[in-house]
């Protein structure tokens, strides 16, 4: 893990969300991973956040140069304008692990901010990619298939890995593959992003609690994703 800065360059709004472009290094983040901020410009988080608590950001680095990353609305970021400094400390955890070109990648997100790193990749990769997500189509590349309506078991069936980011990841992954035939544990991987004041595991803040009752593991160190 290392500390460096990245600065605002551009803040654009998309599908109900804020991009954020910055110029910097390359943050070196796999989807899934944080990176822990605090914005050091004219941006404060909301007052209900203690401010020297970092929050979790989810970053993908652009082609040409630089990084952008998604706020849903209400974040406590979301009043970054160009010119603010944000630290970092990260990436934090592991990622998601996708699967060979030519595979099936569902996402399952009430909103899907934090997997379009993911999404991103998955499509370099050259996987096929179906969204289930209530947000705007907008935020979502052009080559992703939006699905509306509940998921069905010939969509559970169609993907080689389901990618989720929901409020119960746990209740959602058994009701997945009740729907599929039986998959290998990596079928299911869920974000699970709960408050991350250090990134190290030495504040024990960011225990999960898992598939099996009493097994808990940090976030920050064996997450932030995990397998259901």
């Amino acid at each position: 893990m290392r500390q460096f800065q990245l600065t605002v360059s551009e803040i654009a709004a998309l599908g109900g969300a804020l991009r954020v472009t910055c110029a910097g290094p390359d943050p070196g983040a796999q989807p899934g991973q944080a990176l822990l901020a605090l914005a050091n410009g004219a941006a404060r988080p909301h007052p209900s956040t203690p401010p020297l608590l970092r929050l979790p950001l989810f970053y993908h680095t652009l082609p040409g140069g630089g990084a952008q990353c998604y706020l849903p609305p209400g974040h406590p970021l979301s009043s970054l304008v160009p010119g603010d400094v944000l630290d970092l400390l990260g990436p934090v955890g592991r990622g998601f692990r996708l699967p060979r070109r030519g595979s099936h990648l569902l996402v399952v997100a009430a909103a899907p901010e934090r997997l379009l790193p993911l999404i991103e990749a998955a499509l370099e990769a050259g996987l096929a990619v179906t969204a289930l997500t209530p947000r705007s189509a907008d935020l979502l590349p052009s080559d992703v298939e939006l699905h509306r309506g509940p998921l069905t078991a010939e969509l559970a069936q169609w993907a080689d890995l389901v990618a989720l980011d929901v409020a119960d990841p746990r209740a959602r992954a058994q009701h997945i593959r009740s729907l599929a035939p039986p998959r290998g544990p990596e079928y299911i991987q869920a974000l699970v992003v709960p408050p991350l004041p250090c990134g190290t595991g030495a504040c024990q803040a960011c225990w999960v609690e898992l598939t099996q009752p009493h097994l808990r593991k940090l976030a920050c160190v064996d997450g932030p994703v995990f397998t259901f």
